[in-house]
């Protein structure tokens, strides 16, 4: 579990939890071993889960998670920065509004004859 919710479970503010942290070396080190150890475990986990099932997927979560530059998911992103204030939006925008209300009267005027 996090911090957060050992916090909970225990009963003390995660504040609490840094503070005695911050000011006794060896608990801190006992928290993050325990940390560790939970890691190992979850992965181990997922190896097992994974072998047993003979899927590949759980390889693959493994790879993408610890070396993401390596083996994660190639996305592109493309980003395109409008400096305006705004004003060619909102000017595009009741140019939009005229149109269309200029296409409604003209159908309204075709059904009135």
């Amino acid at each position: 579990m996090t911090r957060d919710i050992a916090c909970t479970q225990a009963g003390i503010a995660r504040q609490t939890l840094h503070r005695w942290c911050d000011e006794d070396a060896e608990l801190s080190a006992d928290v993050e071993a325990a940390i560790d150890v939970s890691k190992a475990v979850l992965l181990n986990e997922i190896k097992t889960l994974g072998e047993a099932r003979q899927d590949w997927r759980a390889a693959a979560w493994l790879l993408e998670r610890r070396w993401p530059h390596e083996f994660g998911a190639k996305r592109d992103l493309d980003v395109t920065i409008n400096k305006s204030d705004g004003s060619d939006v909102v000017v595009s925008m009741v140019a939009q509004a005229q149109q269309l209300i200029a296409e409604q009267n003209a159908i309204d005027e075709e059904s009135d004859e």
